[in-house]
């Protein structure tokens, strides 16, 4: 009687364990799948860091060919991708004349305009004289935070055909869709 006790005593033992081997597992997948999607959002905020400081540098760039040549005319993606120090080779896809962003493999257009309007609605004209990059397919959860990055760093962001002039127009414009182009104007 007493060993028949015992070894019911022993397979609720391992019973406990195994339980406990699956209560584990589990645990550690949770923790697995929470750390790989926090990796994941950390490398998109990086890469999106990144693609800011590449077109900064490029606007930077931009001006001294400006003073250079007078005007943007001519700045096609097929002249910003022949051209090794205006944009890149990790930005360049190995599709001639696009570029790779975080969002898309074909995620930029460059071109000049001749009017830019100022978040104070302030409009400049003059034919060629702005430089006009548009951030192709920017996914709507990530539209807020790339309006964010630019607002302050170049003088017109639009959202679609929307100029975002403050919170309001950048959350509106950033509502719709599922997908988004951003499109930055420098001088």
């Amino acid at each position: 009687m007493k060993r028949m006790s015992n070894l019911q005593s022993r397979k609720k033992q391992k019973g406990i364990g195994l339980i406990g081997v699956v209560l584990a597992v589990i645990i550690v997948g949770i923790i697995s799948a929470v750390a790989v999607n926090q990796y994941n959002q950390q490398e998109a905020a990086t890469n999106r860091d990144n693609l800011r400081m590449e077109l900064l540098r490029f606007f930077g760039t931009m001006k001294e060919n400006k003073r250079a040549y007078g005007s943007y005319a001519g700045t096609t993606n097929q002249s910003v991708y022949q051209s090794a120090k205006l944009i890149s080779d990790m930005y360049k896809s190995t599709t001639a004349n696009q570029f790779i962003t975080p969002y898309t493999d074909d995620g930029l257009d460059f071109a000049p305009v001749s009017t830019a309007t100022d978040r104070s609605g302030k409009s400049f004209t003059s034919a060629n004289n702005y430089i006009q990059v548009t951030l192709k397919d920017v996914p709507i959860e990530m539209c807020a935070d790339t309006v964010d990055d630019y607002i302050d760093a170049v003088v017109q962001v639009n959202v679609g055909g929307t100029r975002i002039d403050g919170i309001a127009a950048r959350d509106t414009a950033c509502a719709s869709g599922t997908k988004v182009n951003v499109v930055l104007t420098n001088l």
